[in-house]
């Protein structure tokens, strides 16, 4: 049966895109003699809900809603371990570093590395760093969504992305940040109702009993997993779990996406509770929500994988595939889970417009314009930014591996640089700017690792631990573009799917010990770090690098503010002697001649006062 949208899906998803650009052009017109800095930061206060669920949808883009489902289709249901990584970064971030970041009023998160560091290499090296990452993320969501959304319209791709950046762009441009806030709250319903209510209907549907069977014989349940860790598995519960940690850390507390928010916040307690709330939700749509698709997507499609069958082109097409086919009878909520698809990326992508902006003008162009003159320079710059991404995101559709991977590989070693670059800054009073700098120039290493391993020495199977995927119990059409799932394990299919008599598959343990695979020379491994671990690697790699380089070439003149640091244990509640002992003591601003000159005037009144003495005691 062919697949096709109702009108009512086109209804659903249009009135989205429309409610879009009326709310931008609403608060363009209601706030048209707004200042520069209301338009960019809305820091003239914000409903903290508001704030946390556009932070909420800001996080969620198009890698949650589409590709995070087909991560667990593809590798188990290892995501539900996202939780619990995440809370644990979400408590180092509110009470480590979130209130430094506040007390500083860093809108533009980069201006705290030129305070910090002194140094205009620094200030370079790490704005390029953070917002090249930034750049990479906002291009994947949006193929990812312009890839889904080709799935169910005859619309090319490229079309498709700029319908989806010109929406993005003119509510951004018309109604600056407070467009973008109470968008994204919109959006957030729209993508929190459709993703749960996709969830629900799909075990409904199934069977609760029938999708723990089938990802249990499908060697889906990689949650058990927690018991190994592996560096080089491509896809884990340890990381997940870490990479969800690390997420909070790099991307949430030193995301200009999230600062901007937090900041513009009326009190620290009101940045808590937004963030709180946002991240909240958030880890529920990834952490519990979307490996619940992923487990019944694979049970769904069991013994007729639509890709291998011929139905797909990518992976990252099943999720919208999938809607269609249980939503064919019910008008309007394929139309939905479009929207919520395209909620994350509208979201994302306005908020990551209006954070380059602020960046642009905050930190870049420090020239003084008037009111006027600087708002209507920014949105020049957004209109052009947002075009900019589209051609990068078309670059991507060349690139092998799943969107997601690609992301993680990407933004690995960049984020946890430029991230990193925070985290010692503050943390570690000794690191100075010639360690920041060879810290970066090593970080290279881990990034180059991960691109030669995602295009020249790919993968070993054994390493995959793909899930069990065949087209046993479907008409085979001739596959349109599949090359992908090399090493995937077989499963004996012998009835049809609801009655079915299943041999379970065997786990990729149990291949390795009956039929080993070609072997690989160990120096590969070195290509093969989990995507989901890069950031450690490059993240270790920078510490290593920097601390060890600042204390080979401290001098007294490195810059030093101990209002720029965070103090640990200084509440009243703790001892004294743990007080003190962390407490951070005022730098001395004396210059090495100034201390020679001292001691010159000690050695003077030193020997002055032994004179006055020789004759005392010669008089007596």
């Amino acid at each position: 049966m062919e697949l096709e949208l109702h009108w009512a899906d086109y209804a659903v998803f249009g009135a989205l895109l429309l409610v879009s650009l009326v709310v931008g052009f609403f608060f363009g017109y209601k706030d048209s003699k707004q200042s520069a800095d209301s338009y960019l930061l809305n820091n003239e206060g914000m409903n903290p809900f508001a704030a946390g669920m556009s932070m909420f949808v800001s996080l969620l883009s198009a890698m949650t809603i589409i590709g995070l489902p087909v991560e667990g289709y593809m590798y188990g249901n290892c995501l539900f371990w996202k939780p619990a990584g995440g809370f644990l970064g979400l408590f180092v971030t509110c009470y480590i570093f979130l209130p430094k970041v506040y007390e500083l009023r860093l809108y533009s998160i980069f201006s705290y590395i030129g305070m910090r560091y002194q140094n205009k290499a620094v200030e370079a090296l790490t704005l390029y760093m953070g917002m090249g990452g930034l750049f990479v993320h906002l291009g994947c969501l949006s193929y990812l969504t312009a890839l889904a959304f080709s799935t169910v319209l005859p619309i090319p791709i490229w079309g498709s992305l700029l319908l989806l950046n010109t929406v993005a762009v003119v509510y951004t441009i018309s109604g600056g940040m407070k467009a973008v806030i109470w968008t994204d709250c919109l959006q957030s319903f729209v993508m929190l109702f459709s993703q749960t209510f996709l969830a629900f209907k799909l075990w409904s549907l199934l069977g609760a009993d029938k999708v723990w069977e089938v990802s249990g014989y499908s060697n889906g349940d990689s949650w058990k997993d927690i018991k190994h860790f592996s560096l080089w598995k491509r896809t884990s519960s340890w990381g997940i779990l870490a990479n969800e940690f690390l997420t909070l850390i790099t991307f949430v507390a030193f995301g200009q996406y999230f600062t901007q928010r937090c900041v513009a916040s009326s009190s620290l307690r009101n940045a808590r509770f937004s963030l709180t709330i946002g991240m909240s939700v958030a880890m529920f749509v990834s952490g519990v929500v979307t490996p619940m698709i992923g487990m019944a997507a694979l049970a769904y499609f069991d013994g007729c994988d639509p890709v291998k069958g011929g139905k797909l082109e990518k992976y990252d097409q099943i999720v919208v595939y999938l809607a269609m086919k249980i939503f064919h009878e019910s008008p309007g909520m394929t139309g939905l889970c479009i929207s919520a698809a395209y909620s994350a990326t509208l979201s994302t992508l306005s908020t990551g417009l209006n954070s380059f902006a602020t960046v642009a003008f905050k930190s870049v162009i420090k020239k003084e314009f008037s009111n006027e003159d600087s708002i209507k320079y920014q949105r020049i710059f957004m209109f052009c930014f947002g075009f900019v991404i589209v051609i990068f995101a078309y670059s991507l559709m060349y690139l092998p591996d799943t969107i997601v991977g690609i992301a993680m590989t990407l933004l690995g070693s960049t984020v946890a640089a430029s991230s990193g670059t925070f985290i010692v800054g503050m943390l570690i009073p000794s690191v100075n700017a010639k360690g920041i700098i060879a810290g970066y120039c090593f970080t290279i290493i881990p990034g180059a690792c991960a691109l030669i391993g995602l295009f020249v020495i790919p993968r070993h199977p054994s390493l995959n631990s793909f899930t069990s995927r065949n087209t046993s119990l479907c008409e085979v059409e001739p596959a349109l573009n599949f090359t992908y799932d090399l090493g995937s394990v077989s499963t004996t299919m012998i009835s049809d799917f609801v009655n079915s008599t299943i041999i379970p598959a065997r786990t990729s343990d149990q291949i390795l010990m009956e039929e080993p695979l070609t072997p690989y020379p160990l120096w590969h491994l070195l290509f093969w770090i989990s995507p989901y671990l890069t950031g450690y690697w490059a993240g270790g790699w920078f510490l290593l690098v920097s601390y060890t380089v600042s204390k080979l070439t401290a001098s007294d003149e490195d810059p030093y503010d101990p209002n720029l640091l965070i103090e640990f244990f200084q509440a009243d509640f703790y001892p004294s002697f743990l007080r003190n002992h962390f407490k951070l003591m005022p730098k001395s601003k004396i210059s090495n001649q100034e201390k020679d000159k001292l001691k010159d005037e000690e050695y003077m009144d030193l020997r002055d006062d032994l004179l006055l003495n020789v004759q005392h005691s010669s008089i007596n």
